[in-house]
């Protein structure tokens, strides 16, 4: 299966990380990428990957109705389950900086992120850093 509409490269995102940025809360995702240059130098659209893990802490925060970060309440529903293992959605990184006036930004690095939208799950096998996802798209069991 072909999906023109999505970017070729991924960035593989912990929920409920990946949900808040395809949603349009997170504007910016946090990386410590002193090692990694090239992901400090990319700019434009990229596929948001959810791993398979999640940060139960920040769930439980959000579930309850609490920035994950800040702790102040929030007033946006979220889900009863994070889809994981896949592509969620899709966004435009526009920036890198190391200072951000996001409650998000809590990183030595951000991607400052524009034009989210989610996309149904597409189950992909994740990596690090950037990746070509459509090289890990995992079959379809049935």
């Amino acid at each position: 299966m072909i999906y023109p509409n999505l970017p070729r490269l991924a960035l593989s995102i912990r929920q409920p990380w990946a949900w808040l940025i395809v949603e349009g809360y997170k504007p910016i995702e946090n990386r410590d990428w002193k090692s990694w240059n090239p992901g400090l130098k990319f700019r434009g659209e990229f596929a948001v990957h959810a791993g398979v893990k999640i940060e139960e802490t920040y769930e439980i925060s959000l579930a309850r109705g609490y920035h994950p970060v800040t702790n102040q309440r929030q007033e946006f529903p979220v889900p009863s389950k994070y889809p994981t293992g896949g592509i969620v959605g899709a966004a435009e990184i526009i920036d890198v900086v190391t200072f951000h006036d996001s409650d998000y930004f809590v990183g030595h690095y951000g991607l400052v992120i524009k034009n989210a939208r989610p996309v149904e799950l597409i189950q992909v096998k994740g990596a690090l850093g950037f990746f070509d996802w459509r090289k890990n798209l995992e079959p379809v069991h049935g």
